[in-house]
């Protein structure tokens, strides 16, 4: 399973979070999008295609800077999870499978390291928030994630 790294740094005390129970309130699930069609022999081998963790050619996934826009979208959704004035010093483990439709089809925090109990409840609340692009892998596309959040 492919591993995306992103360091998360937000020093942005002048956004109001909210507790974890209303960490949802007005928001939509994303819409489920067409799935992408399976690349052709020609696409494969002309185009830069992603590589999973073991360095093989994963055809129809979906592009590193499509994963890391999503998660980008992501990292300002966790702004709901931190009450004003609470410091956050976290890392976290995430596990995600992306459905072709985009849609997060399956998501855990497998290792939640310092971040307190609360707010990782929070973040597994908006996980399935997440919009990706859509892919042509039928099965979805699975990778892990790890972040390094920091609200002083």
């Amino acid at each position: 399973m492919p591993i995306v790294l992103l360091s998360l740094i937000l020093p942005l005390t002048a956004f109001a979070g909210g507790p974890a129970d209303s960490a949802t309130v007005g928001l939509s699930l994303p819409l489920a999008q067409a799935c992408l069609p399976p690349p052709d022999l020609d696409q494969i081998f002309e185009a830069a295609t992603p590589f999973d963790d073991t360095g093989m050619i994963e055809p129809g996934a979906p592009s590193a800077d499509d994963l890391s826009s999503a998660m980008d979208d992501f990292n300002r959704l966790l702004l709901r999870c931190v009450p004003d004035g609470q410091r956050v010093v976290a890392d976290l483990d995430l596990d995600i499978t992306v459905a072709c439709t985009g849609r997060v089809s399956a998501a855990t925090i497998t290792n939640r390291q310092t971040l307190e109990p609360t707010l990782a409840a929070c973040v597994q609340e908006l996980l399935p928030f997440i919009a990706f692009a859509p892919h042509a892998i039928p099965d979805g596309y699975e990778f892990a994630y790890h972040m390094q959040i920091w609200f002083p």
